[in-house]
């Protein structure tokens, strides 16, 4: 059995078969007692678009949004783990190259550039593996 990552968030709009999402995401320290004092922001919202098809959601209505937890990890393998070993291995290949440290320090972070192109042109692509479902919330 596959587990999920569900978050609960308020339908914002609904257009056709996508479904616009707020989630508001809070950081590890809003139950802190002394976050009154804390200048780290607590809360964030963001917007997720979920495509469905049924006609089920209305604007203002309470959801659940539902993810694979394995898209999960390969979204954290594509946008840290990823970049971290290409900029590593380009400043290790450099310096095997004998350059100086600070041109193999640009060098990889420069190798960065072509491959945030690549997510970019692929995205349409990756939304659609990286798919969200929505469930209603049972108390209503």
């Amino acid at each position: 059995m596959s587990e999920s990552i569900e978050h609960p968030g308020i339908v914002e709009q609904v257009d056709g078969s996508k479904v616009r999402v707020r989630i508001t995401q809070y950081s590890a320290c809003a139950g802190c007692h002394a976050k009154s004092a804390c200048t780290i922001s607590d809360r964030k919202d963001k917007w997720i678009d979920v495509e469905d098809a049924s006609g089920d959601y209305h604007t203002g209505e309470a959801v659940v949004i539902v993810g694979e937890n394995s898209l999960g990890r390969e979204a954290v393998l594509l946008a840290f783990v990823l970049p971290v070993v290409i900029v590593l291995g380009a400043i290790v290949g450099g310096s095997a190259a004998g350059w100086a440290e600070t041109v193999s320090g640009a060098f990889g972070l420069l190798v960065l550039v072509p491959y945030y192109i690549i997510l970019y042109v692929l995205r349409d692509k990756l939304k659609k593996h990286f798919v969200f479902r929505l469930k209603k919330l049972k108390d209503q």
